[in-house]
C-alpha cells in the first residue's frame, strides 16, 4: 500500500511539470520584442556638468530636475538666464547651452571660466560679482560677440584679456577691486563701451587708446595708482562721469576742458594737483558733484 502511494504521487509530479512546460514554437505575448532601455541609455543633467551644483542650476533654469533625462539638443536650444549658486566649483560642460544669453553668479568659490564658454555665441550678460576666488577670464573672451555686460567686480581677477577689444557690443565693464594691474590697449577697440569701472584696482595708467571711447559715459579711476590721464582725454565727448578720487594727479590735461558734458567730476584728494587746476576747476566744475549714478535712469540701455 505505501508503494501505490509513493508512486501516486511521483506520476502526479511529472504531470504537474509537463503542464507547466510551453512547447518551444510558442510566443510569449506578454514579453516585449525590445529590451527594456538600460540606466545607461538615459542621460540626466548630471551626466552633463561635472559640478552636481552646476546640474541643478541649469535644470531649474530649464524647469526641471538635475535626475531627469535631457538630451543635447535640449541644451543647446535653451534660450535664457542660469544664475548660479555659490557652491558651484566648476562650470565644465557650459559649452552645451549654446543658446545661454546670461550667466549670474556671486560670492562663489569658482576660481576660472572655462574656454569653452565661448561657445555660448548669444550670451550677453557675464555677472561674476564677488566671486572672490575668480582669477581669470578666457583668453578668446572676445569670440563672445553678443556680449553687452561684464561685472568681475570684487573678484582676485589679475588680468584682462587682449581679446576683450574684440568686444564691439561691450557697454558695462565693472572691473573694480580687483588685482589686475594694466588694462590691455586693445579696450579702444570696445566702440560701444558706455560705463569702464576700474575703482580700486593695482592700475598705473590708463591706455591713450581710451580716449577713442567716443560712447563712454562713465569712466571711474578712482583709488588707483594713476598719477596722470592721457593728454587727449578731452576727445570723451560723451563722458559725464569722472571719478578720480584719491590719485596723486599732479595736473588735468588741457583738454579736459573740452568735456563739457560732464556732470560729475570727482578730484578731491588728490593733494598735488596744480594751482592752475584749481582755479579751473572753482570757475567751470566747482557744480559738477551731482553724481547722475544716483539716478534710476543712469543704466538705462545696458
Amino acid at each position: 500500500m505505501k508503494n501505490v502511494v509513493s508512486l501516486f504521487i511521483v506520476l502526479s509530479v511529472i504531470i504537474l511539470l509537463a503542464g507547466c512546460q510551453q512547447p518551444n514554437n510558442t510566443i510569449d505575448s506578454t514579453s516585449p520584442t525590445d529590451p527594456y532601455p538600460s540606466d545607461a541609455d538615459v542621460i540626466n543633467f548630471y551626466g552633463y556638468f561635472q559640478d552636481e551644483y552646476f546640474a541643478r542650476n541649469v535644470a531649474f533654469a530649464m524647469n526641471k530636475v538635475a535626475h531627469e533625462a535631457v538630451t543635447e539638443e535640449e541644451l543647446a536650444s535653451f534660450a535664457g538666464d542660469i544664475t548660479a549658486s555659490s557652491g558651484v566649483e566648476s562650470l565644465a560642460g557650459i559649452g552645451y547651452l549654446k543658446s545661454l544669453t546670461g550667466l549670474s553668479m556671486g560670492k562663489g568659490i569658482l576660481e576660472e571660466i572655462p574656454s569653452e564658454i565661448t561657445q555660448c555665441k548669444n550670451l550677453k550678460r557675464l555677472e561674476l560679482f564677488k566671486m572672490y576666488d575668480l582669477k581669470k577670464l578666457p583668453e578668446n573672451i572676445g569670440e563672445l560677440q553678443e556680449l553687452e555686460y561684464i561685472n568681475i567686480a570684487l573678484t582676485a581677477m589679475e588680468s584682462l584679456p587682449e581679446s576683450i577689444g574684440e568686444l564691439k557690443k561691450l557697454k558695462y565693464l565693472d572691473a573694480s577691486s580687483t588685482n589686475i594691474t594694466a588694462v590691455p590697449e586693445s579696450i579702444g577697440n570696445c566702440e560701444s563701451l558706455m560705463f569702464l569701472d576700474l575703482h580700486s584696482t593695482e592700475i598705473t595708467e590708463i591706455p591713450d587708446s581710451v580716449t577713442k571711447l567716443k560712447n563712454l559715459k562713465s569712466l571711474d579711476l578712482g583709488y588707483t595708482k594713476i598719477t596722470a590721464l592721457p593728454e587727449n582725454i578731452g576727445a570723451l565727448s560723451e563722458l559725464v562721469r569722472l571719478d578720480l578720487f584719491g590719485l596723486d594727479l599732479r595736473h588735468l590735461p588741457q583738454s579736459a576742458k573740452n568735456l563739457t558734458k560732464l556732470e560729475y567730476l570727482n578730484v578731491f584728494d588728490n593733494y598735488n594737483l596744480d594751482e592752475a587746476y584749481k582755479q579751473w576747476f572753482e570757475n567751470a566744475c566747482y557744480e559738477c558733484t551731482k553724481d547722475p549714478e544716483q539716478n534710476e535712469d543712469w543704466y538705462n540701455g545696458i
